[in-house]
């Protein structure tokens, strides 16, 4: 199934070129029996399932694949790349009857698996290197690297939800807390993304009103939002000011007040390590928003009124569930309870749709509750194949949620290793799984297999960065401050940040007339009395770093004086800490995974290793992985931009240069056929037929070898077969 392909654009190009392009283009997809295997069960059942489904529909199941596209389309789905040359040729030799169950557990249990499912759920849990956007590297990076630990261990799903929903305390503590710092400040919104994410329920439209196309109503989102009313992801001044002069809750205009200005603003800057966590006020209630409307055409006394507390409630029941000992245990319980009418549900539609590119139910995260109410909450009915999705659902419990063990079951039915579909779906709800369906790699898929081609061992190399000293300095930092909090209840910050706000009103005003000398003379490209002019800023801000400097050693003494705790350390800075620390890390790398990537340049490392989302330009963005700011945002859609960069770019010969494993073959001591081969093995994961056998002949015939293998290459590069998944 695919809608557009790349279309490549021949202008500039020599006959020869495109004469090798659309030939290698125009081959086949073939496909024989597969090897046969001891059968599980539940692969049996679902085999079972599926064609009843495809007799049900009048359909037929496609044939099964060859091991060729067995073997591309199985690293593809598990591990997110294409296999090296030597993986592939080492599968299609193997003569065992087992050796497809035997890969499905290879890869399963491989570092691969990791990098792959990480790029799956980061596009899911829109994870961001930098948090929310604000800055705060370390907890989206932590976060991040939680994820990763997680698919490593292989956690059960139930588990995974579980501890984001319930996550507490601090990045250090633990990375799951980045789940609710991802929306930081925006609690509802989070509310909103969960329900979506964990349940397939679009409840978003309920926080403005009543769901125009489903059974919600505004009353239902905010007693769902009672539950996490209490998360607070952000540590303010007016906390500080409202504890030191004894009030117990103050608005921002109110703390403005009581303190002098600027005084808020050094606070916030010194309170920072705090708010790298999260911490849960079981006290805080919900109230309807002001402009709470109900239902105008249905009133009703349940509708509530404005400004009005409401209890927690869970969006398909009436009644309040306790399956732990407080509010965020009895919302994650009853969340990943197998009970639960769409949890377990909707992540095996999930899955499957990872496997086979469609899903059991269409959108996959769009089940309404209108419809579950028909069928007295069983979301398998709004399958297009019900048994198997009652049967999946069962299976996954049965399981104990382990993806792992139930993407087993699925890579090894019949059903995912025929030959795919290649025409385009245009019902979803009718089609049967015949087969998976051809879709275009993913952006992650396209770079990990490039960086495959480039770097040997590409699933083990990891980033360059480090973030576990920048953690370790904000728990030293955020620790002392707790320590200041229990001991003086906040005077002694409110006192130092006084201080401290005075030192930059002071410096502020004896630079503003130099800035403005500065900027006069720029306007009038006066370059001696501009230089002059930043002379004296650099002055004084030498001066600014001395005097705040001297009142944190003052307020120091005075605490050392009053036996009395202090949030500062030894003498320095009392801002947060430099936030370019963490990229400047370099991590403990041995001595050995050293010399496995020496001279290779640090770029090229698989996608999941790189900023989430890569930077602005980077091959990914542009072939369309998400901004990690809406959930499963990717594009697979190709594009004649992506075309132009595959055929015109200096990727290409980045690819082919000589330290790379791809242009390794291409100046190897081995004859032109084995070159060939390889080529076609490291690309297409097959060897090339008796058609293009002769047309590489005959082009070696008309350019030489090496030329001639270069434009091999490119074409290959430039297929279908190599973008699309079949």
């Amino acid at each position: 199934m695919y809608r557009t392909h790349l279309t490549p654009c021949f202008r500039g190009l020599s006959r020869s070129w495109i004469f090798l392009f659309v030939a290698v283009s125009m081959v086949t997809w073939g496909g024989v029996a597969a090897s046969a295997a001891a059968v599980d069960p539940a692969t049996a059942t679902i085999d079972k399932l599926v064609g009843d489904g495809l007799r049900k529909a009048g359909q037929s199941p496609n044939a099964m694949a060859s091991d060729e596209v067995f073997v591309r389309r199985l690293y593809l789905d598990v591990i997110g790349r294409i296999p090296t040359a030597q993986e592939a040729r080492s599968f299609l030799a193997d003569p065992a009857a087992d050796k497809r169950t035997r890969l499905i557990d290879v890869l399963l249990a491989s570092e691969g698996y990791v990098s792959h499912w990480f790029n799956y759920w980061a596009d899911i849990l829109r994870i961001k290197s930098d948090g929310n956007g604000d800055g705060q590297a370390g907890a989206g990076t932590a976060y991040a690297a939680w994820v990763k630990q997680q698919l490593r261990e292989n956690v059960p799903y139930n588990t995974f939800v579980h501890s984001m929903i319930t996550a507490e305390g601090y990045v250090w503590d633990s990375g799951a807390v980045g789940y609710y710092m991802r929306d930081a400040g925006m609690p509802l919104d989070n509310m909103a993304n969960t329900t979506q994410i964990f349940l397939g329920s679009r409840v978003a439209c309920a926080q403005c009103h009543n769901h125009p196309f489903d059974d919600y109503k505004q009353r239902d989102f905010y007693e769902m939002a009672a539950y996490t009313v209490g998360v607070d992801t952000r540590v303010s001044s007016r906390q500080i000011i409202a504890e030191a002069t004894g009030k117990k809750k103050l608005s921002k205009r109110e703390a403005s007040r009581l303190v002098a200005p600027g005084v808020s603003e050094v606070l916030d800057d010194l309170l920072e390590p705090l708010s790298y966590g999260i911490r849960h006020d079981a006290a805080k209630e919900q109230a309807l928003p002001m402009d709470f409307r109900g239902d105008p055409k249905n009133p009703s006394p349940r509708d509530g009124k404005p400004g009005e507390v409401v209890k927690p409630q869970p969006v398909f029941s009436r009644e309040k569930i306790k399956t732990g000992k407080g509010i965020l245990d009895n919302y994650a319980g009853w969340m990943v309870s197998p009970e639960n009418p769409t949890f377990t549900t909707l992540i095996v539609n999930r899955l499957w749709k990872s496997a086979f590119g469609i899903g059991l139910i269409e959108p996959v995260d769009d089940i309404k509750k209108v419809d579950l109410d028909k069928h007295r909450n069983d979301a398998s009915k709004l399958a297009s194949n019900p048994a198997l999705m009652a049967f999946l659902t069962q299976h996954m419990k049965t399981v104990g949620y382990d993806m792992k063990k139930f993407l087993r079951v699925v890579y090894n039915s019949q059903a995912y290793q025929r030959e795919a579909t290649t025409e385009e779906v245009l019902n979803l709800e009718t089609y049967a799984f015949p087969g998976p369906v051809v879709r275009r790699k993913t952006a992650e898929q396209l770079w990990d297999s490039l960086v495959a081609m480039v770097i040997p061992y590409s699933d083990d190399r990891k980033s360059a960065g480090s973030y576990d000293a920048g953690l370790a300095a904000m728990r030293t930092r955020a620790e002392e401050l707790q320590e200041k909090l229990r001991a003086g209840n906040g005077r002694e910050l409110l006192s130092y940040a006084t201080d401290r706000a005075k030192v930059e009103t002071e410096f502020n005003e004896k630079q503003r007339p130099w800035r403005e000398k500065l900027a006069a003379a720029r306007t009038a490209n006066d370059t001696a009395s501009a230089e002059a002019a930043q002379a004296q800023i650099a002055t004084l801000e030498a001066g600014r770093v001395e005097a705040r400097k001297a009142v944190e050693t003052a307020h120091q003494e005075a605490a050392a004086k009053n036996d009395a705790a202090s949030p500062f350390s030894k003498p320095a800075p009392a801002m947060m800490m430099d936030k370019t620390a963490m990229k400047k890390e370099a991590p403990i790398v041995s001595q050995a995974d050293q010399q496995k990537w020496a001279g290779y340049d640090g770029s090229w490392i698989r996608a999941a290793e790189l900023p989430s989302p890569a930077p602005s330009g980077h091959f990914l963005r542009d072939f369309g992985q998400s901004e990690r700011d809406i959930i499963q945002a990717a594009s697979n859609e190709s594009s004649v931009t992506q075309a132009l960069l595959m055929l015109n770019s200096r990727l290409f010969d980045q690819l082919i240069a000589k330290d790379t494993e791809l242009g390794k073959i291409l100046i190897g001591v081995t004859t032109a056929d084995e070159k060939r081969d390889l080529l076609f093995l490291t690309m297409l994961s097959r060897l090339p037929n008796e058609r293009e056998q002769s047309i590489v002949a005959a082009q070696i015939k008309a350019d030489g070898q090496a030329t001639a293998l270069r434009k091999v290459t490119w074409a290959l590069l430039n297929t279908r077969e190599y973008t699309f998944i079949q």
